[in-house]
């Protein structure tokens, strides 16, 4: 049976943070409520979104407020306007006219993105690109660029092009994981957003309970590919691995490197080993 939830930029946004939160959120799993920080981000980028249409207004630019909805007719600035083309839904925070239609045709609009940090951030773009998508395939007049509005108030305007087509195949599959839920989800990647996200204790208890490579401090797909290929797939497995070498006399000096087998034996034994 397909799944009936729509892609959204979260969704795409999440793909290229971590793979298998994008999975989780698309099949709807259940997860914990938002961290601290990421309302935070939310209400900022809500106060962003407000003075940026208190300022149009100012300007004298006529405003449609379409609160979740499609827009009804012709306006400077669309604020929180649907956008649908097939399996992808967006609300973008503003829509800003480019030029003035010509008789009865449609203006050309920009998306634009209110965040609530200061930098800009990968996810973010993508989130924009994937308004500037959908605006061009619903309303078949793509803008080539999109603005993302800072906390400060900044506004930064953003070429799509590149982005768009890094968000093809993002897309893609998506589409495929929709058409086929009972597909397994990807492997668990823990990763620095791991601590914000609502999967963060699902994920972490299947790590534990695989005693997954992905527990160890700075261990990257990379570095885990390489193991697998090994046929090293856990942290016991990875600790027998460790062989301590003697130094040469000339390398007496030299600080030893991180090494990923050492902390697997740790954690194995559960006691402390001084590497130098």
């Amino acid at each position: 049976m397909a799944n009936d939830s729509p892609i959204t930029p979260d969704i795409a946004a999440a793909y290229c943070l971590c793979k298998r939160k994008a999975f989780l959120l698309l099949r709807g799993e259940e997860c914990e409520a938002s961290h601290q920080y990421v309302l935070l981000m939310e209400a900022q980028a809500a106060a962003s979104l407000k003075t940026f249409i208190d300022s149009s207004e100012r300007a004298g630019l006529s405003i449609q407020h379409c609160n979740g909805a499609e827009p009804t007719g012709k306006a400077d600035v669309l604020a929180q306007v649907s956008l649908r083309a097939d399996d992808l839904h967006a609300t973008a925070d503003a829509m800003v006219s480019l030029e003035k239609p010509v008789g009865k045709g449609q203006p050309t609009y920009e998306p634009h993105l209110a965040i609530g940090s200061h930098s800009i951030a990968k996810a973010d773009k993508i989130r924009l690109a994937f308004l500037g998508h959908v605006l061009g395939i619903g309303h078949r007049r793509r803008s080539h660029t999109g603005v993302i509005i800072n906390a400060a108030g900044d506004a930064q305007r953003i070429k799509l092009a590149k982005l768009v087509a890094y968000l093809g195949p993002v897309i893609d599959t998506l589409k495929g994981w929709k058409a086929a839920p009972a597909t397994a989800p990807p492997p668990i990647l823990l990763n620095d957003h791991c601590p914000i996200c609502p999967f963060k204790k699902k994920c972490l208890e299947q790590a534990e309970k695989d005693d997954s490579l992905t527990l160890l401090d700075r261990m990257t797909p990379k570095v885990m590919r390489k193991y697998h290929k090994k046929g090293i797939f856990t942290i016991t497995q990875l600790s027998y691995l460790f062989k301590p070498r003697r130094q040469r006399k000339k390398r007496k000096d030299r600080p030893a490197g991180f090494n990923l087998e050492l902390q697997a034996l740790a954690l194995r034994t559960g006691k402390i080993y001084l590497h130098q």
